[in-house]
């Protein structure tokens, strides 16, 4: 359900979106707006509402956790060598 609220702020509620976390989204419309369609003001509420995740670059995630593991495998052969 969208619904347009407020006094002085115009405020545009989406209760129970389809996502696990949260139970409402609120966006507030920039004051400057005046004589916009409430149809467009719907249609980028629900642009923003269902935006995915970005997906992550899988060869960023492999390097990353490659990095890790030459860290973590220097920690380690520090500590072998020290004690």
């Amino acid at each position: 359900m969208i619904g347009l609220k407020g006094v002085t702020k115009s405020i545009v509620e989406v209760r129970n979106p389809d996502s696990p976390y949260f139970e409402r989204i609120v966006f507030y419309l920039k004051p400057n707006l005046q004589g916009i369609p409430s149809r467009a003001i719907q249609s980028e509420v629900r642009s923003f509402a269902r935006a995915e995740q970005p997906v992550r670059n899988p060869m960023k995630v492999w390097v990353c956790r490659i990095v890790q593991a030459l860290v973590w495998s220097g920690i380690g052969a520090i500590i072998v060598l020290l004690w």
